[in-house]
């Protein structure tokens, strides 16, 4: 679901069937003659770091794709972490294009795009490095989901609707907490990009216990979605006033309606934690952990998250 509309975001998405080869980088040794450019330090270290670490970006894939592919993983969960490894596999090819690329450019030609400012190929190879460093939390959380289902396939060997159910009441309550905490730092005055996802690890230690759990009894439901909805009623509610994006308030709604059983027949649950990060992300764009503007009329006692 969601999957496919990130994908096209970011370019074409490579089909199923399409064989994609990425290029090997040269030895490293091919690297002095990017350290002896007149460009950037920064963009040196960018470049070095990751011909140094390209062989542990790849391997990590291959664990991404036999992970997918195991038999515990449910089609529609296998599906979509196939596409971020495809995606991540077309990525690694434009990078390793294009330094090899500029390796082997001409110096004459070189020295002709310097006295213009630079070369295209240089800032091109460090955007695209940078773009794939933050792409690898996609790649975390669709691991994470697919070894954290394979840990616990004895506890969720019946329907497939259980997992996401499963998944889904737990993104609600992670989303709740996550709200609360970026409320706390932003009070503090501490900014940072925040992510449902902090490391491979972490994220499947969350996720095999929200496999683990039981699926909540009738109070527990009333007493989780009541503390959302709050928070989903004021977002949709005041998203005018304070000029939020409209995707703001559908993705919590979303999250709430999976969290409730009305989960779409296409979801997987990786669609659903998807949904979650996006929520938080969005929010975070749009400021909402912060008072709102002066003269701003809103209802009293009326917050984002209690």
């Amino acid at each position: 679901m969601y999957i496919e509309y990130r994908m096209s975001e970011l370019g074409e998405t490579p089909s199923p069937s399409e064989e994609i080869t990425i290029p090997p980088l040269p030895d490293i040794k091919s690297f002095d003659k990017i350290a002896g450019m007149d460009i950037e330090k920064k963009t040196k270290d960018t470049i070095y770091i990751y011909w140094q670490t390209f062989d542990d970006k790849k391997a990590y894939l291959e664990h991404l794709r036999a992970s997918a592919q195991d038999s515990a993983v449910p089609k529609l969960e296998r599906d979509d972490c196939l596409a971020i490894h495809r995606q991540s596999e077309k990525d690694l090819k434009k990078i390793n294009e294009t330094l090899i690329s500029f390796v082997h450019k001409n110096p004459v030609k070189h020295l002709f795009f310097q006295m213009f400012g630079g070369s295209m190929e240089d800032i091109d190879a460090s955007i695209l490095i940078e773009n794939y460093r933050v792409s690898q939390e996609w790649q975390d959380m669709a691991l994470a989901l697919c070894e954290a289902i394979k840990e616990t396939r004895d506890l969720n060997a019946g329907p497939e609707g259980v997992l996401r159910l499963k998944i889904a009441q737990f993104a609600v309550e992670d989303l709740h907490n996550l709200i609360s905490y970026k409320r706390v730092q932003t009070a503090a005055q501490i900014r940072e990009q925040p992510s449902t996802v902090k490391d491979f690890k972490t994220e499947k230690d969350k996720l095999v216990y929200a496999l683990k759990r039981e699926l909540w009894d009738e109070e527990k439901t009333k007493q989780v979605l009541g503390t959302y909805r709050k928070s989903v009623e004021y977002v949709n509610g005041h998203s005018g006033e304070l000029r939020w994006d409209k995707r703001v308030g559908e993705n919590m709604t979303i999250l709430l309606r999976c969290a409730e059983g009305n989960i779409p027949p296409d979801t997987s649950a990786l669609d659903i934690l998807t949904t979650e990060q996006l929520a938080l992300q969005w929010l975070y764009s749009q400021r909402a952990f912060e008072p709102p503007p002066p003269n701003t009329q809103l209802p009293p006692n009326t917050q984002l998250s209690e």
